[in-house]
């Protein structure tokens, strides 16, 4: 007798909880939902529905996979982020729910300014697109946002991912290392970055699922400083005057970061502020720079 829905996610969470994943009951819903192309609150208006064997089949690779500790993203073939769907790839960083609040940081600093005003973003490190693409989305055609990553495969699924949203012209792509991507010259109102920001030391640390992502993305250096030297750094080139940084940070790297920041002259009124999570740690890093800096 086959396996019903609910059979099999009651099976599977307590499979996965056994080998250490954080989420079992949430992996056995998503991956299921693939299976049969349902969503997690259809699951349960299919509860008592069995399986064909290629279903099952099917399921029990998704499985195996993941009790493997592959990330549910890779599985799946997309991450959700700020409410859309992101074709995600073994070459990306998965996109996280820390980075939303760089994106509504952003946001919340563009929308300030007058309607009439040519915004330009840049969005450095972009992986899979997905900071570059919500900006222009929620902005809805007022900003043009530039995205740079030193990842050819990268770049390729951020392509993907603008074409899948329709993000249109209002993002292009541009392959290279940081700034080097950039034209000398050019100018933007904000540079947007989630740059690799872990220790050398804590790489070794992080879970399964996380090591499995690209390293690149990831390592941040000796002490996880590496990059926020060079951007906060080689920013203010590319600013214009009164623009903004915006970086995410790791939750302990508030004061380096500010540190770095008023060694690099970002000392002005108010041109320095730590975002903190709603756990209270630090998440997002801004400077501004001063008109006459």
């Amino acid at each position: 007798m086959s396996r019903t829905v609910t059979e099999l996610l009651a099976i599977t969470a307590d499979f996965f909880q056994k080998k250490g994943i954080e989420s079992p009951r949430l992996d056995a819903e998503l991956l299921l939902g693939k299976v049969l192309g349902l969503s997690r609150i259809q699951l349960y208006t299919h509860f008592d529905q069995p399986l064909q064997e290629p279903e099952l089949d099917e399921f029990r690779e998704l499985v195996r996979r993941r009790g493997k500790r592959e990330p549910v993203a890779y599985i799946l073939g997309r991450r959700e982020f700020f409410g859309r769907d992101f074709t995600v790839t073994r070459d990306t960083l998965v996109p996280r729910p820390d980075t939303e609040i760089l994106v509504e940081t952003a946001l919340g600093r563009l929308k300030e300014y007058p309607p009439d005003k040519v915004l330009k973003a840049a969005d450095i490190c972009t992986g899979t697109g997905a900071i570059a693409i919500t900006v222009a989305l929620e902005m809805k055609g007022r900003a043009q946002v530039t995205a740079t990553d030193i990842s050819p495969k990268a770049l390729a699924v951020a392509r993907i991912n603008k074409e899948k949203l329709a993000a249109g012209e209002s993002v292009t792509f541009r392959p290279g290392d940081l700034f080097q991507a950039l034209k000398p010259g050019e100018k933007f109102t904000a540079i947007l970055s989630n740059p690799p920001y872990i220790s050398e030391e804590e790489m070794a640390a992080l879970p399964p699922e996380v090591q499995a992502e690209p390293s690149l993305a990831l390592c941040g250096g000796r002490d996880g400083l590496d990059f926020y030297r060079r951007l906060i750094n080689e920013a203010p080139e590319y600013l214009e005057p009164g623009g903004f940084l915006a970086m995410e940070i790791g939750s302990e790297q508030g004061e380096p970061v500010a540190e770095l920041a008023r060694q690099a002259g970002f000392c002005g009124p108010a041109a320095i502020e730590i975002i903190r999570d709603l756990s209270g740690h630090p998440r997002v890093a801004v400077m501004k720079k001063d008109y006459e800096y």
